[in-house]
């Protein structure tokens, strides 16, 4: 599987979503075309994965105001899927 040669866990995929009439992305359930893949390194405690339905811009607005505040990757992911889970 993708990520086992480099020690990375896969934790989540989720579908991407365009909507060309706003031009904005936005997560889904449907990984059939446009998808990510969202790993962790081996051994590590895992911060929980982004909401699906939750636009790409919230989760990375979120991502970079914890890392503006000083928190570490994980605490700034926890603090992304927070404010995306906030904002359904």
């Amino acid at each position: 599987m993708m990520g086992d040669q480099a020690g990375l866990d896969l934790e989540t995929i989720a579908g991407m979503a365009y909507d060309p009439l706003t031009g904005v992305w936005r997560m889904s359930d449907n990984t059939g075309v446009n998808y990510i893949a969202y790993f962790q390194k081996s051994g590590l405690i895992s911060p929980p994965p982004p909401q699906a339905g939750a636009s790409a811009a919230e989760a990375a607005t979120a991502e970079a105001a914890a890392a503006a505040e000083g928190l570490d990757a994980a605490e700034a992911a926890t603090a992304a899927a927070a404010a995306a889970a906030a904002a359904k």
